[in-house]
């Protein structure tokens, strides 16, 4: 399935809203939306995973990045995980981060 990516923003929240698989190749988008989202300085960084069907190791690293991309003080929220990315995001370090996880349609 091939990614897709769009940034939403709010007052306070900078909403990344992906689409397919977050692999090698999808990486650059990702991390220009995740540039820009922390370009607005947001209290909330939530990245919308409800149609993220897989995320490759490269992915996983660039999410790892987002943190250091917002500064401190941006809550990361993870939401709409689908069941079989939990594991993986938790195993990469991202367990305080999901708190929606849900079964997508």
């Amino acid at each position: 399935m091939t990614f897709t990516a769009y940034l939403s923003r709010t007052d306070v929240t900078a909403t990344v809203h992906l689409t397919g698989e977050l692999d090698t190749a999808a990486v650059p988008q990702f991390r220009r939306l995740l540039e820009q989202a922390a370009a607005v300085r947001p209290r909330r960084l939530v990245l919308r995973l409800d149609e993220l069907t897989a995320i490759s190791p490269a992915g996983l690293r660039c999410l790892a990045f987002a943190p250091q991309l917002t500064g401190r003080g941006t809550e990361l929220i993870l939401a709409g995980v689908r069941p079989e990315l939990v594991e993986p995001l938790t195993d990469a370090g991202h367990a305080h981060a999901v708190v929606a996880a849900q079964v997508a349609a």
